[in-house]
């Protein structure tokens, strides 16, 4: 877990096997605990496993691996800054490899997806070419992907907006 009241932007993981145990210490097997340098403090609102492990911050996108294809460990462990953008408190919505969130400014959805282009991971502004239908805010966002493959987002007046993506067919 991450971002407590008093540690905003530490990262928490628990001893292997053991979900419940904190004690941190050298062995691979140990708990990790650990603070995202950054030149400010940012906020964690949420947590994205996958691949790679990404920290949404109020100020920014960060990838957690072990460095080198290799498991993260309490004495191996790489913290990257991927984009700048940062994130509104709210879970983020998964479709296939890519994790979609809200903005801080909360009027923007934008998706993180890994760039083999780059070999980082980038956002794209998915609501660019309406940015009038996000006006108020979203609050939630959620995916569908039966029968059709819809990014949902609940606006704060309590309309749902819906987003059709299907990246195979560039849509």
């Amino acid at each position: 877990f991450a971002g407590t009241n008093e540690q905003p932007q530490t990262v928490f993981f628990s001893q292997s096997g053991d979900f419940e145990n904190f004690k941190s210490g050298t062995n691979a097997t140990d708990a990790l605990i650990f603070t995202i340098g950054a030149s400010d403090v940012n906020v964690t609102r949420y947590l994205s496993s996958g691949r790679n492990l990404i920290v949404g911050t109020s100020g920014g996108e960060f990838r957690i691996t072990g460095g080198n294809e290799s498991a993260i460990t309490p004495t191996n462990v790489d913290v990257r800054r991927q984009t700048s953008y940062g994130s509104k408190i709210g879970h983020p919505a998964y479709v296939g490899s890519d994790v979609f969130f809200i903005q801080r400014s909360g009027t923007q959805v934008r998706n993180v997806a890994y760039k083999w282009e780059s070999d980082s991971f980038q956002s794209d502004d998915m609501t660019f070419l309406a940015e009038h239908i996000t006006t108020g805010g979203l609050t939630t966002l959620s995916y569908s992907h039966v029968p059709d493959s819809l990014l949902l987002g609940l606006r704060a007046d309590g309309a749902l907006l819906m987003l059709t993506y299907e990246p195979t067919q560039e849509v």
